[in-house]
């Protein structure tokens, strides 16, 4: 469990006080976790809701979107597609190379591009 191996590797060991929210979609609803949560690192758990069903059109939700936003950045990246590595680290560092390209991108100009160039 991720949140688990977050607690395990928290500087200093003690979590409790210093996370205020965890934020989750509705699959992670149930009140076990919910008061493992709160027993555990001291934080509410925020489940994300539907807005979109009350106002019949798409509504982002503002944490949510930026996850989403993220993944589809590096959508466009054949070998991260499918989970085909051997080994862990090395999805991990295909990721990487995904978000260096897409931070160089975002950070240089079209004009001063030289790698894009024809």
């Amino acid at each position: 469990m991720v949140l688990k191996r977050l607690v395990a590797k928290w500087p200093g060991g003690d979590i409790k006080g210093k996370v205020k929210a965890i934020f989750a979609d509705k699959g992670y609803a149930g009140k076990p976790l919910a008061t493992w949560v709160e027993k555990t690192v001291g934080a509410a758990m925020v489940i994300g809701q539907n807005l979109t069903a009350a106002v019949k059109r798409f509504v982002p939700d503002a944490k949510r979107w930026v996850v989403e936003r993220t993944f589809a950045w590096i959508r466009d990246y054949r070998r991260l597609t499918e989970d085909v590595e051997r080994h862990v680290r090395n999805s991990v560092t295909m990721i990487r190379l995904a978000f260096i390209r897409v931070l160089l991108r975002r950070l240089a100009p079209p004009e001063t591009r030289r790698w894009e160039r024809k």
